[in-house]
């Protein structure tokens, strides 16, 4: 039993068995007195793993998340005990940040202002604002004559929704948010966010960059609009109009070390454009499909596969900021200069402004996974993932044939003719009793259009044999250069 100098928390937990097709529950108790877990099986009524020292820290153990424990993935699905339950409310006490549509281009530099304050990120994404959903965001303020300036701050363009977690989550960030309107906010609160990054023109004070939670409950009510199913969050997700794009994937190194918004800020100085970003988490085997192209090539395989898995990461859509008559910009090997090369090392000697230079810290926990192919086109997808709690791609996930682009144009997340950001397993949400392979529709290949029709019945993964030998050729390149960069 845990002294009070010792205490121990207690959290259901789910790990998805993949040779059984079963989810099964365990309790994990986590002692934060010297970093130990262990683990009881419910249903065996026996010790699974004895007290073992670990690198989780409790804030991963919040309700929703998912953690990497000895290559199993685990779910925490709840709070195991009132005890776990009474003290951590308080201590893990959720608020909701919401980056207005006007703020976006510096949604890197807010993000990484919050997390600098302490926040931890449960979960965000990039989403359009319905009017219906600005009414949920705005309700505190429905009586204010200034209401429908409210509304009109939340609605019109993409907006970037987080939930983030800390003691007393809710009063500190209405604090480092600012007074409502971003003129007052100036004069009293000049290193508020409101003050920094809201509108300087006296006429607009609501353009005041964010969005923060009243109270505990009003956290709650939009959490649950944004995120959960019941909510429709889903729903208001928008299709891309990129018409060339590349992948980003922020590490969960990174993301743990709350390097989240200081890496899409570094992106946004760059000259590059986020049109879209989701946290999700990848389970073993769809880690494994999405790094196949690197197996048996980098000696670091398998290490970039556990790293892969073990946490939250962060898919960034990221197009080229190029003004009206300028040059196109080959975004796929542009963004590769941008993150560097693969060792962090020599990126610190040979180009110290990369991203894997400023945020990596070895060739694994490198802190951003980029596309490595040079054609046009030939991206990574990371498409119809095994779990989703979005109730907009159902009739999407439903149809095995659906073709890269369809299917990701029915999830918000496509770059026609390029890419698809995840059809992202969301991480809170229930977890389907069967699911099917990650990537039924992911292929290599140059010009998507040009894809060999795939058999009813048949995924892409089993069709790639039938490949032209010309795209054949293309996947063969593709590992080359992964090789040359060992």
């Amino acid at each position: 039993m845990a002294s009070i100098a010792d205490p121990r928390y207690c959290f259901l937990v789910d790990w998805f068995d993949a040779h059984a097709q079963l989810a099964r529950q365990y309790q994990l108790f986590f002692y934060p007195s010297d970093n130990t877990v262990e683990m009881y099986d419910i249903k065996q009524h026996r010790t699974f793993l004895k007290r073992t020292k670990t690198e989780l820290g409790l804030r991963d153990l919040h309700v929703g998340s998912s953690v990497s424990l000895f290559s199993r993935q685990l779910a925490v699905k709840a709070y195991g005990d009132e005890y776990t339950a009474n003290a951590l409310r308080k201590e893990l006490e959720r608020t909701v940040l919401v980056i207005k549509p006007h703020a976006t281009e510096v949604m890197g530099e807010i993000l990484a202002a919050v997390q600098q304050a302490g926040f931890t990120v449960c979960q965000l994404q990039m989403m359009d604002i319905s009017p219906a959903l600005a009414e949920v965001l705005a309700h505190d303020f429905r009586t204010d004559r200034l209401y429908a300036e409210h509304l009109a701050s939340l609605t019109g363009r993409r907006a970037l929704v987080v939930e983030l977690t800390k003691l007393g989550a809710v009063s500190a960030l209405l604090e480092l948010a600012g007074p409502v309107s971003a003129t007052e906010a100036r004069a009293r609160a000049p290193d508020s966010l409101r003050a920094r990054f809201g509108a300087t023109a006296a006429n607009s004070p609501l353009l005041n960059a964010v969005h923060a939670s009243a109270d505990t409950a009003a956290a709650a009510r939009e959490a649950r609009a944004l995120f959960e199913p019941a909510g429709g969050g889903g729903a208001r997700l928008r299709a891309s109009k990129a018409e060339k794009a590349t992948l980003a994937v922020v590490k969960p190194h990174a993301v743990h070390d709350g390097l989240t918004g200081s890496i899409m800020a570094a992106i946004a100085k760059g000259g590059f454009r986020i049109n879209n970003c989701r946290t999700f988490s990848l389970d073993k085997s769809s880690a494994e499909e999405f790094l196949e192209v690197y197996k048996g090539v980098v000696p670091e395989y398998h290490l970039m596969l556990e790293q892969l898995i073990s946490g939250m990461v962060v898919a960034l859509e990221i197009t080229y900021a190029t003004s009206a008559g300028e040059p196109a910009v080959h975004v796929v090997s542009a963004f590769r200069e941008l993150a560097g090369p693969a060792d962090p090392e020599i990126g610190r000697l040979l180009r110290p402004r990369s991203l894997r230079a400023m945020f990596g810290k070895d060739k694994v926990r490198n802190a951003v996974h980029c596309t490595d192919l040079e054609d046009d086109g030939a991206m990574e997808y990371l498409g119809d993932l095994a779990l989703t709690s979005r109730s907009s791609t159902a009739a999407a996930a439903a149809t095995a044939t659906t073709s890269d682009h369809q299917a990701s144009s029915a999830l918000g997340l496509s770059a026609p003719g390029a890419f698809a950001i995840p059809s992202v397993a969301a991480t809170v949400g229930p977890r389907p009793a069967a699911p099917r392979p990650m990537f039924p529709n992911r292929t290599l290949i140059v010009n998507p259009a040009a894809a060999p029709p795939v058999p009813p019945g048949a995924s892409r993964i089993s069709h790639l044999m039938a490949l032209t030998p010309e795209q054949k050729e293309r996947l063969l390149k593709a590992k080359a250069y992964a090789k040359e960069q060992t």
